[in-house]
């Protein structure tokens, strides 16, 4: 699943995105670097993990596979929207709300279906380390969803922000 869901960023980020501005180098040495450290902590402590513990809790796999596949889903469906966006010529001198999927509901539907799949993830491992990087995930992006929110509101025209969702990142709850 690991390697499922970084070769899917690796994949967008080369065939997908359109990016307005970029990242210096540091801050994405940071990002690599984190999410290689999560990911080696979860390969690590998995093999302590006994085999048993999915005997004893067999809805965990299917439950795990089906969050994770849901999300990854998701995820990727609404950076499409987001990435057509920005092929149109206009949108690249003004900025307007994405539309279609979840954005009808919460500022950042992409981040919430990215959660999604790191519960399905957490869900599979079975393990306190992988329900942490959900938390910290969980955090993370819910800070993101806010600051883009207050971004909308203060760049957006009225009308673009009178149509911003209520919610950041979870429909109906946050």
């Amino acid at each position: 699943m690991l390697l499922a869901h970084f070769a899917k960023r690796v994949g967008e980020t080369l065939l997908l995105h359109r990016y307005s501005g970029s990242a210096d180098g540091p801050t994405a040495a940071f990002i690599g670097t984190y999410y290689a450290l999560i990911c080696g902590i979860i390969l690590h402590f998995q093999s302590a993990v006994p085999v048993a513990l999915y005997a004893s809790v067999p809805w965990t796999l299917p439950l795990g596979a089906a969050l994770f596949a849901v999300g990854e889903t998701g995820n990727l469906a609404h950076h499409a929207l987001l990435a057509r966006l920005r092929r149109d010529p206009a949108a690249t001198t003004r900025y307007t709300l994405p539309r279609g999927g979840l954005f009808h509901a919460v500022v950042a539907p992409h981040y919430f279906f990215e959660l999604v799949a790191w519960l399905g993830i957490a869900a599979v491992a079975c393990q306190l380390n992988a329900l942490l990087v959900f938390c910290s995930m969980s955090a993370y992006l819910a800070g993101r969803a806010v600051a883009t929110s207050k971004w909308y509101t203060e760049n957006l025209s009225e009308a673009e922000v009178a149509r911003l969702p209520k919610h950041h990142i979870v429909p109906g709850v946050f």
